[in-house]
């Protein structure tokens, strides 16, 4: 088991693995298939090759300007794109446009040509339309022959350059050249009459633009007017708002000059008002008061009369005349001052009132001009929208004046943007069929479409088909191939030696071989119990298992079981008779052993059938009584076989395995599936039972040795048989 084990997962790695030569196997072996694929696509390319219609491919080669002769500046009227690449792509487009292709149609009468007359399929012909499939209108003769010309038609851009090559391709040299010709000439023709078009159109436009443009100018002019009479507006030259924000500005001056002064006063005054009712002496403190001509006047007549009362003092008494009248003097010099002193600072006072109303007056003059400064500049801008207004439909007027009369002068002077640089000139030779590249590409496409044909199909193949199959995708020995044979049974006769004998060399040496192998793996395990079991039904087994018990009974005593009790045969190949007590008269206890077996004329042979089916099987092949009786046999034949049922269908044969001692599976060649093999092998991992190897039966040897198969029998063999 741990064996099988360790082959079971070397084979799941070796399934992982990418088998190159497996691939290169596969098409070896079908060589000559792949070979008769190919020859037969190239006879049909052939073929076709030389039964096609030639096809002749004329060219012309036309220059498109990358833009129009500026005779007059009308680029406004025709666009200005004309130097971008998507200017060019889009005459590739129209060069391919179906107005041209019907122009040059109907120019040629090219729907009359057979050539151009559309073939229905052939399955049209047998099958009726569908209702509702049918087309818009009735399909016209000009609508295949444009169809058809849509298809020959080839429109190819030469690199780097402003050159265009026109291809047709038709059946008549003659008429691929003109053809080719008169496309070009359409192409050039439908530019200037599309230019044409474009002019008349904008003229009409331009002109009724125009009278609208200048209905509008008028009707702006008048507004520009009516504006300028009813706001009374002056001075348009320099500007309605320059006389207000000139008075403004001067008033602004004033205010901040009579605010100045009255900051400037502000200090006097006030220490004119703190010294009011002050002594003369503190008012005469105040420099205002004290900087003024008549103060100086008057203190310098106090002063002197002040000196003369010193004097006289000093000469007269208090009482003196002289003494009193420099005294009076001198008090009427001190009343003098002190009323010049009163009457400055209250000179102060008044000018600081006159000077605060100035200050008043500005500022109210100020704000009443801004007002009217922001009055004005709201009408200078409607003013200035009006006439921005005019000045636009004045420009517009006048350019689309200007384009009329260009318009007008280049309606005559029509330039085309392309022009033919070679005509195309009817060829000398078909460019279609191209038979010296066909016939090689046809055979090695066909020669690969057939490889790959074979390796899809080897990839498809599920079953099991070759010995090296076996090793690879399996991963047990194989102990031998069993060939397919045909041979004649005659009925109510038992087979005996004749079985092991059948007359065909290949198969009696097969099974020899499978003889040997299986011997040799006993050599050291010594299994006497040996089943016979496969995947499904019909592979083959009882088949096997007989053939390999006569074969040895050639060399040992040996018993043949017939284990399977759902569909038995071995009665059958050995005509023994289903009425016989077998194997389950001896499970179930109601026969021995001697009447279960039955001799052949082969001394050292012996068969136990099924015996009489019974409903429960797995109940019988469970029971103790067989593993008593199988150890019993053991001790009177050197090898005992069995022949199970299939391990898919039923699990009859897992139970077996707990009573034998080794396993052989056996595979239908080219029928049981890798998976169904795989499956049945590993169900046969949970019991005791050594697998020993696998037989791959009904192998078609032809095809073997077509396939160099390492496993095919050669020559030495067949002679040797002989």
């Amino acid at each position: 088991m741990q064996k099988l084990d360790e082959r079971v997962v070397q084979q799941a790695l070796r399934d992982e693995e990418i088998d190159l030569r497996h691939f290169v196997t596969a098409v070896v072996r079908r060589k000559w298939s792949i070979l008769g694929y190919a020859s037969l696509g190239t006879l049909a390319a052939a073929i076709y090759c030389f039964a096609a219609v030639p096809i002749y491919r004329a060219s012309t080669t036309i220059l498109i300007e990358s833009q129009d002769p500026n005779v007059v500046s009308i680029q406004d009227v025709y666009g200005s794109g004309t130097r971008t690449q998507q200017y060019f792509e889009t005459e590739f487009q129209v060069l391919t446009a179906r107005p041209i292709v019907e122009k040059v149609a109907q120019r040629l009468n090219l729907p009359a040509i057979q050539e151009f007359v559309p073939v229905p399929p052939f399955w049209r012909r047998w099958i009726p339309k569908l209702p509702g499939t049918g087309s818009a209108r009735k399909a016209t003769p000009l609508d295949g022959a444009v169809s058809i010309y849509f298809d020959r038609l080839q429109v190819v851009p030469v690199p780097k350059t402003q050159l265009v090559d026109v291809t047709f391709d038709s059946r008549d040299p003659v008429l691929a050249a003109d053809i080719a010709n008169a496309h070009a000439r359409a192409y050039i023709e439908s530019h200037l009459e599309a230019k044409e078009q474009m002019t008349r159109t904008a003229s009409e436009w331009m002109s009724g633009r125009a009278e609208e443009l200048k209905q509008k100018l008028t009707e702006s002019e008048q507004r520009l007017q009516a504006f300028k009479e009813k706001e009374q507006l002056l001075d348009i030259e320099t500007g309605i708002q320059a006389l207000p924000a000139r008075e403004l500005n001067d008033l602004t001056t004033k205010l901040l000059e009579a605010k100045r002064a009255l900051s400037e006063n502000r200090n006097t005054f006030t220490q004119v008002n703190q010294a009011r009712g002050a002594s003369l002496d503190d008012r005469l403190a105040i420099p205002a008061v004290n900087s003024d001509p008549l103060i100086k006047q008057f203190r310098q007549a106090y002063a002197d009369a002040d000196l003369r009362v010193a004097e006289v003092a000093k000469r007269y008494g208090p009482q003196h005349p002289k003494m009193r009248s420099a005294v009076a003097e001198r008090d009427a010099a001190q009343r003098s001052l002190s009323g010049q002193v009163d009457s400055v600072m209250g000179s102060i006072r008044n000018q600081q009132d006159v000077l605060e109303g100035q200050a008043q007056s500005l500022a109210s003059a100020v704000n009443s001009t801004k007002a009217d400064v922001q009055s004005v500049g709201r009408k200078e801008s409607q003013y200035r929208a009006l006439m921005q207004e005019v000045d636009t439909n004045r420009e517009l007027y006048a350019l689309f004046y200007k384009r009329i009369s260009e318009t007008k002068e280049s309606g005559d002077l029509a330039s085309a943007n392309a022009r033919v640089i070679e005509p195309a000139e009817p060829p000398l030779a078909a460019v279609k069929p191209k038979k010296i590249l066909i016939i090689p590409l046809a055979f090695i496409a066909s020669a690969i479409i057939s490889v790959m044909v074979v390796l899809i199909a080897d990839l498809m193949n599920v079953t099991i088909g070759t010995g090296e199959e076996i090793e690879q995708k399996i991963g047990l020995p194989l102990l031998g191939l069993v060939p397919l044979i045909k041979r004649s049974r005659k009925k109510g006769k038992h087979l005996g030696r004749e079985y092991a004998e059948s007359g065909d060399p290949k198969f009696d040496e097969a099974i020899r071989t499978l003889r040997t192998a299986i011997s040799l793996s006993n050599l050291d395990a010594g299994h006497k119990v040996i089943m016979v079991s496969s995947s499904c039904a019909d592979e083959g087994k009882t088949s096997i298992a007989c053939n390999l018990a006569l074969a040895f009974a050639q060399l040992e005593r040996v018993l043949l079981i017939d284990a399977d009790m759902r569909r038995p045969s071995v009665a059958g190949e050995f005509s023994l008779g289903n009425d016989r007590a077998g194997l389950g008269e001896l499970c179930a206890g109601t026969a021995g052993a001697v009447d279960c077996i039955a001799r052949l004329e082969n001394e050292k042979l012996d068969v136990m059938t099924a015996g009489t089916i019974h409903p429960n099987p797995q109940e019988l092949l469970s029971s103790r009584r067989l593993q008593e009786v199988l150890a019993k046999l053991k001790t009177h034949y050197d090898r005992i076989i069995i022949d199970t049922s299939p391990v898919l269908a039923v699990s009859d044969a897992l139970l077996l395995a707990n009573r034998a001692d080794a396993l052989v599976y056996v595979i239908k060649a080219d029928s049981t599936t890798i998976g169904q093999v795989k499956t049945g092998l590993q169900l046969f991992r949970r019991t005791p039972v050594a697998v020993k190897g696998v037989i791959l039966n009904q192998v078609n040897l032809k095809k073997l040795e077509e396939y160099g198969s390492a496993y095919a029998y050669g020559t030495y063999e067949m002679k040797g048989s002989r």
